[in-house]
């Protein structure tokens, strides 16, 4: 399993998605899923998951289209889950 975790604020309240899909076409979801609910105030995120298929071309997908508030991220990481709450401390 891989977690992925960060902190996120927005210059006002608004929704956005994380997945992990196919960086080619069909653009496939592989796995992981987080509804992120921002506002201004800076907040820890995170989610653990194992990929549905061994896809060599992955990648982290954070869907903002749904609003044109900007959205400020802080201390990304993806890893193992012992790796990134070591990471937090």
């Amino acid at each position: 399993p891989y977690t992925v975790s960060f902190w996120a604020r927005a210059e006002r309240p608004r929704q956005a998605k994380l997945q992990v899909s196919q960086d080619h076409e069909p653009w496939e979801h592989l796995g992981g899923f987080l509804d992120l609910s921002l506002d201004t105030s800076w907040k820890h995120y995170s989610t653990s998951f194992s990929l549905d298929t061994d896809e060599p071309l992955a990648r982290i997908h954070l869907d903002l289209a749904q609003d044109d508030a900007r959205v400020e991220l802080s201390r990304f990481t993806l890893g193992a889950p012992a790796f990134c709450m070591n990471q937090l401390d």
